[in-house]
């Protein structure tokens, strides 16, 4: 359970209320992050960086639009194969 899994890494409200967007949204930005939480963009990529370390999401190029790179949280996109 990726809540908990947050939680057990002593995650904040915001953190955890970030993962349950991610059932949502499963491509995500810094910029996105920030608007959707209403944090500062470099929170939103804290945030990120952390998620990240907890396997939940994972960075990945991508050379499109005004982005050098989204996160995609994988193993809920393979929860709906």
């Amino acid at each position: 359970d990726f809540r908990k899994r947050v939680q057990a890494a002593g995650g904040s409200a915001r953190l955890v209320q970030l993962v349950d967007e991610l059932f949502v949204q499963q491509a995500i930005t810094g910029p996105w992050v920030a608007w959707k939480l209403g944090v500062s963009a470099p929170t939103g990529y804290a945030y990120l960086d952390r998620l990240e370390q907890l396997g939940i999401v994972k960075k990945v190029d991508w050379h499109a639009g005004r982005y050098k790179f989204i996160y995609l949280a994988g193993e809920i996109l393979d929860m709906g194969k």
